[in-house]
């Protein structure tokens, strides 16, 4: 029985982890220029109603190089989703990233991941809309490498401030009896 998904991450290697390009100073707009701050949000519980044939244009993206990007469903399902993720360098021709066709979400605010199969640095990028006619989006995302992924996890240490509060030892817990507090021998 296999009741999880597969990993993303090779084995033998390590994780890989992410971030949202889409962070503070990114835009969604449609070609009208009328803002879709709902999208790039961080929130899933706002959502924006659109209809096929839709371009929503990502600007002021952050720095890096997606190589997935995601869709959260808004309210309702989507049945049959149809679109085009594009991007282009400058005032350069949109290249096309990644297509798809009969796509479903199968409850509301459910997120979707999809991988570019060729990553490149952009500096726009775009979202066709082909079908169904009606749907509501809540987020858009581009993820990309984060530039911590060769960093060692830190290790923790207290502000100085709280020191003194956690300076007597504490108990081990049950779940990691090789747990030390400091100060704790």
């Amino acid at each position: 029985m296999d009741d999880v998904p597969r990993s993303l991450t090779a084995r033998g290697q390590r994780p890989q982890l992410l971030h949202d390009l889409l962070g503070n100073g990114a835009q969604a707009a449609l070609a009208d220029g009328r803002a879709l701050p709902a999208l790039v949000d961080d929130d899933a519980n706002t959502a924006v109603p659109l209809g096929g044939g839709v371009t929503i244009a990502l600007s002021h993206v952050g720095d890096g190089v997606p190589t997935m990007y995601t869709l959260t469903s808004g309210d309702g399902t989507i049945r049959g989703g149809e679109w085009t993720l594009e991007a282009r360098a400058g005032n350069g021709r949109w290249v096309t990233l990644d297509q798809r066709r009969g796509e479903d979400f199968t409850s509301a605010r459910q997120t979707r991941p999809f991988r570019i199969a060729s990553p490149s640095r952009y500096a726009e990028y775009r979202l066709r809309l082909a079908a169904p006619g009606r749907l509501q989006l809540a987020e858009i995302e581009l993820l990309a490498p984060s530039p911590y992924n060769d960093v060692h996890a830190p290790t923790f240490a207290p502000p100085r401030s709280c020191r003194p509060c956690i300076s007597q030892p504490q108990p081990r817990t049950t779940a990691d009896p090789g747990l030390r507090w400091p100060g704790q021998p």
